[in-house]
């Protein structure tokens, strides 16, 4: 099923070590635990976490990064890896949501982007590879992608 920001309960966790994202930095003090029982982290590359965690600090169940550039992803994490459904919304427009796997889009997933042209099909290690469908302003295509380039 979809994730629309409902986290379930967490686990404990006392101590984000590091961000999976960007290159290893510690946070800037000890998680929050918010009333509704949610880690919230902040990160010294302005990151922040919102969501599950690992007795360890890693990033593990329904969560959301918010990147120091603006980017979010909101979906579900497995020990620091994007995992499952997700969406990662691009801070200078654009978004993809779908499936990922060991931290990129893998599988079926839908790219809105920023002219307004959406690819809804397979990917593959973070790129268009099988059928898919692009819908532009012109109309709705089929198309077949191999790693990221369009081959009918």
């Amino acid at each position: 099923l979809p994730f629309h920001g409902v986290f379930w309960a967490p686990r404990s966790c006392e101590a984000m070590k590091q961000s999976p994202f960007t290159s290893p930095k510690s946070a800037k003090a000890a998680p929050a635990k918010g009333a509704d029982g949610i880690k919230y982290f902040s990160y010294e590359d302005g990151g922040s976490y919102r969501g599950e965690c690992t007795e360890d600090g890693k990033r593990h169940g329904q969560g959301s990064y918010t990147y120091p550039n603006g980017d979010v992803f909101t979906g579900t994490f497995v020990y620091g890896k994007r995992q499952g459904y997700g969406t990662y919304t691009h801070s200078v427009g654009g978004l993809y949501e779908g499936s990922w796997m060991n931290d990129t889009m893998h599988g079926h997933g839908k790219f809105l982007f920023q002219t307004g042209s959406i690819y809804e099909g397979t990917w593959f290690n973070n790129q268009q590879h099988g059928s898919g469908t692009l819908k532009e302003a012109e109309g709705r295509f089929k198309v077949e992608y191999a790693h990221g380039k369009m081959v009918k």
